[in-house]
């Protein structure tokens, strides 16, 4: 009797083990098809080469960037400049940035590119809108790059729903304009926010204070008006703020006391007023503090120096301020104060 559950005990082992080779296979199979994919992803990129005015320095930095090497083989696209591909050879990665690239994203594909994780097209000189071309879900981009070149247009407002995990977005030194959209706090996931040196207008959308993961927030020079939103105050893990030269009315709230991981504050050459709130001294990590060309009133606060004892750079000059400059000046490691 035991010898005959030994037998059956046996038996049922490689039965299990038949079943998890099985199981193996057709996922390595199912993944491997996956691969096939590459060659949708390398027309798609063609595509977009095609139409480009191509520069001699982009025809340099895409001549890589072959129709035949690609018919020859479906990881010949990883290869290209640029270009990060996975073990299974889909594109994750793509990085052209400074690569001379005149012409816009019209003919660029996105869904086609369905495991791309980061985009990365700065420093080139691209024009025309914001991607919006795009049929279906883009799950895996989590950083898309297009500073430094010359987009124009909004940030679509459905462009957390086909990018819903994005966690760096850097749209800075372009030619986008109108309002934030209130709809940029739907990507939940996101770190960093730079939009600097645009045209955006409008006020800052009081919704982004519900970003919860944001570190790095930088508006900065843009004609958005409006005042600096109390909500702010709920970025916890927010690091860094930049919102100078952005035609900013209002007094500074005190709610941003709660941001205690905030090492850098750009609120300079606005319109901001009333005086320094005294609650901003728990901010014991701050390293660079600027407020310099506002309206600001009252005194310079001794706290201030005597509790952000990580401080290097005060900027504060060309204000309304009274009083005598605090002792506790000589208390931080300054490098540079301008009072």
């Amino acid at each position: 009797m035991r010898r005959h559950d030994h037998c059956q005990a046996s038996a049922s082992s490689r039965d299990t083990l038949r079943l998890a080779l099985l199981l193996f296979l057709l996922l390595s199979s199912s993944q491997l098809r996956g691969a096939s994919s590459a060659p949708g992803e390398a027309e798609a990129l063609l595509e977009w080469k095609d139409s480009l005015p191509l520069t001699a320095a982009a025809a340099g930095a895409l001549a890589s960037w072959d129709r035949a090497a690609a018919a020859n083989s479906s990881f010949a696209v990883c290869s290209w400049h640029g270009m990060t591909c996975d073990v299974f050879g889909r594109v994750v990665g793509v990085d052209v940035s400074g690569a001379g690239i005149d012409g816009s994203l019209h003919a660029l594909d996105l869904s086609s590119l369905p495991s791309l994780g980061s985009l990365n097209l700065s420093y080139n000189a691209l024009v025309g809108p914001f991607p919006s071309n795009v049929s279906a879900l883009l799950l895996n981009i989590t950083s898309v790059d297009l500073s430094n070149n010359n987009f124009s247009g909004p940030i679509p407002p459905a462009l957390p729903a086909y990018m819903p995990n994005l966690e760096h977005l850097n749209l800075s030194s372009n030619q986008f304009a109108g309002e934030i959209s209130p709809s940029v706090a739907n990507l939940t996931r996101l770190q960093s926010l730079v939009l600097g040196k645009n045209s955006f207008s409008g006020g800052i959308p009081p919704a982004l204070g519900s970003i919860s993961r944001l570190r790095v927030l930088e508006l900065h020079s843009n004609p958005l008006g409006g005042a600096i939103p109390a909500s702010l105050g709920q970025l916890r893990s927010l690091e860094r703020i930049n919102v100078s030269i952005a035609q900013l009315e209002s007094t500074l709230p005190t709610e941003l006391s709660h941001c205690t991981n905030l090492t850098v504050i750009g609120l300079a050459v606005n319109k901001l007023s009333g005086k320094l709130p005294v609650s901003w001294a728990k901010l014991r990590r701050v390293r660079e503090f600027n407020v310099s060309k506002n309206m600001l009133t009252g005194d310079i606060l001794p706290d201030y120096f005597s509790a952000w004892t990580r401080l290097t750079v005060f900027q504060a000059d060309k204000n309304h301020f009274i009083g005598e400059i605090p002792a506790e000046v000589g208390m931080a490691l300054l490098g540079d104060l301008s009072l």
